[in-house]
Order: structure tokens, then C-alpha cells, then sequence
């Protein structure tokens, strides 16, 4: 049976015929100018003979020509993401018209989206025949849906980087930073859940004295002046580096090769993609309970949502060389998800979802 993937943050779309050597890719084109280099995807284009980018998320014009192209696949099961409002018109547009049965692939259920936004988001969600949500303490939020049994969790697992990540050495000459300071990373799109203000006053607090560095790389989700204010004020007692603008996810192992530890200090949300992320590039975290998706780990200092103290105390603990050596020596030992699971999850939905409806 022939599925249709849309993989999470990398806007492809893929036809899988599920035989060997079967594989047809569809991904987006340029998106506002952007042209899509993920090395996944070009390897796909290098490896398939079927493989072409042929619509964009945010032109209507170029989505008819996608569903000629699906509808080859007539029964075939639609993989939908749902990360924000932005590819909602898209999803839309194929839940209307495609004929298959469809499965939603959701990250947050509340927190990206506030408002009509959140609802409308919602609705669309409500329209699949199947679920697979990244966070397992988000599964109780989604009771309302009726298809309880195709129903599925699986933890986003990290993207693979080949070739291997630079040295630390080599990243924090790229990016200028001091090599015998600690360095703390504050990585993704910046919205206002997510805490950073609150990691600024932590760290502010931080004596000057420390060798520490505090990297901010993301592109802010409004209120990007006061933003870039409130950097550039720390930059004038503290070593700061800040790049508040979309960053290609190709540059991704730089940012986390020149850090120590990461820091989500999110005060709602169901879970973080940054996480997974760091387990991948085995960095400590400070983290809350929110963005971290499972049982404790020993690599983890875990503070309350907006807790200030809280967090100025778990920074002053990483300049420490034994802490810090410590944690380090701990996140060797992250568990990761894989991505084979994370598809075999996808076909359980799918044969459940067959079963249902057959």
C-alpha cells in the first residue's frame, strides 16, 4: 500500500510504494526565497530516479499540480505535520481533496498556536484518521479524538549529520568564541514560551568574573527589537553571541559543537525538539519539566518554568570544572529514539487505521 510522507521540518513529500526500490520523492521548492538544501534531501535526489521539487508551502498556484501528482496514489495515506498555522492553508487544501485516509504528525497541540489560530489547527487535526504525537505527557490533551486507537506516541528523534559535527575547537573559532569558557546554548525559533528572557536575567546575574559564554542562535517570533536590546545590554557585562535570524539546519552541528550545555528553560509546551537535539550531540542540559519529554536524566538539571533562581543556580553549577565534567561524562549515555521506530510507528497507525476501515 503506498503512503505519502511529509517528513517534519524538512517539507518534502514523499511516495512510498512500501516494495524495494519503489521509492517516489515530491518535496517543496524554494519557500519565500529559501531554496531547501537539507543533505537528506539531496541525498534522496542523488540515490532516487524519481525525485523532483515541484510545489511550495506558501504559493497556491503550485499546489494543484501536487495533487495531479498524488492522485496516481489514490488509496494512499497522506502524513500531514502539523508544527504551526503556517502549513495549515496546505494541509487543508489535501485533506479536502485527496481520497486516501490521512494521518496528522503532531509536535505541540497547544502552545505554538494561540487563539482562532489554535482552534482552526485543531479542527484540521480532528479531520485525520490517525495520530502520531511526540510527546507522551501530551496524550491525555488529545481524548477528544475519536480515532483513540490509531492513536500513537513516538519522540521526535534527532536529525542525523553526516559528515560528523566539527570539533569544539573548530566551532568556537568559526563563530569567535573564547575556547576556555563555558558555553551555554540557547537554540530555535524564539517564541515567548520558551523562556529566554528569563535565561537573560539568569544570566546577567552570573558574575562577570565567570569564563562563561551564553550563545543565542534562532530567529525570533516577534518583539525582535526588545530582543536584540536586551542581548546587546548583557553583551556589555557578560560574554554574549547572539544571531537572531533563521538558521539553515546544514549549520545546526556547528552551534552544538562549539557548546558545552543546552538551555531550554521553557515555562509551557508539551516537550522540545531542541532536546532531542542535544541528546544527539550528547550535551548536558538545564532544562525544565516541560521540554523534557521523559524520565529524568542524570545529564539533566531540571529547574521549575520561571524560576530565575533556579536557573542562576544551575548555571553557577556548570562553571564548576567536576560538575561540568560530570554531566558531560552522564550525556554519553543519552537514549535516543531512532528513526526506524519512529516509521514503524507511522505503519502501526496506518494498519490500524486499515483495520478500522477496510
Amino acid at each position: 500500500f503506498p503512503v505519502t510522507i511529509d517528513l517534519p521540518k524538512l517539507h518534502p513529500v514523499a511516495v512510498l510504494q512500501l516494495r524495494l526500490r519503489d521509492l517516489f520523492v515530491i518535496y517543496a521548492g524554494p519557500v519565500r526565497g529559501v531554496q531547501i538544501a537539507h543533505p537528506a534531501l539531496l541525498t534522496l535526489q542523488h540515490q532516487l530516479e524519481k525525485a523532483e521539487s515541484s510545489f511550495d508551502y506558501f504559493n497556491p498556484f503550485s499546489w494543484p499540480s501536487l495533487l495531479k501528482k498524488l492522485a496516481i496514489f489514490e488509496d494512499s495515506c497522506l502524513l500531514l505535520p502539523f508544527w504551526s498555522s503556517a502549513s495549515l492553508p496546505l494541509n487543508l487544501y489535501l485533506l479536502k481533496r485527496h481520497r486516501g485516509s490521512s494521518i496528522a504528525i503532531v509536535h505541540n497541540w497547544k502552545d505554538h498556536e494561540r487563539g482562532l489560530r489554535w482552534l482552526s489547527l485543531k479542527k484540521a487535526i480532528l479531520q485525520c484518521n490517525g495520530i502520531l504525537y511526540h510527546q507522551q505527557s501530551g496524550l491525555a490533551e488529545l481524548s477528544q479524538f475519536p480515532y483513540q486507537e490509531a492513536t500513537l506516541h513516538h519522540p521526535l528523534p534527532a536529525i542525523p549529520w553526516e559528515p560528523q559535527p566539527p570539533s569544539q575547537i573548530a566551532a568556537r573559532r568559526t563563530l569567535n568564541i573564547p575556547q576556555i569558557d563555558r558555553v551555554f546554548l540557547f537554540w530555535g525559533l524564539i517564541r515567548p514560551y520558551k523562556g529566554l528572557e528569563d535565561l537573560l536575567v539568569a544570566f546577567g546575574n552570573l558574575s562577570p568574573r565567570f569564563p562563561a559564554t551564553l550563545l543565542v542562535a534562532g530567529e525570533p517570533w516577534g518583539r525582535s527589537r526588545e530582543i536584540r536590546k536586551k542581548l546587546e545590554s548583557l553583551q556589555k557585562s557578560h560574554s554574549c553571541r547572539f544571531h537572531l535570524n533563521w538558521i539553515p539546519e546544514r549549520e545546526m552541528p556547528v552551534w552544538f559543537a562549539a557548546a558545552d550545555i543546552v538551555v531550554t528553560p521553557y515555562l509551557s509546551g508539551s516537550g522540545s525538539a531542541v532536546v532531542s537535539q542535544a541528546r544527539h550531540f550528547k550535551k548536558p542540559l538545564i532544562t525544565t519539566s516541560v521540554a523534557l519529554d521523559s524520565l529524568p536524566s542524570l545529564a539533566c538539571e531540571i529547574v521549575e518554568p520561571g524560576n530565575i533562581q533556579q536557573l542562576h543556580t544551575a548555571l553557577s553549577k556548570f562553571i564548576d570544572e567536576s560538575f561540568w565534567l560530570k554531566k558531560q561524562k552522564e550525556a554519553q549515555f543519552f537514549p535516543e529514539s531512532s528513526w526506524i521506530s519512529y516509521v514503524e510507528s507511522l505503519q502501526k497507525c496506518l494498519v490500524r487505521i486499515q483495520s478500522k476501515n477496510p
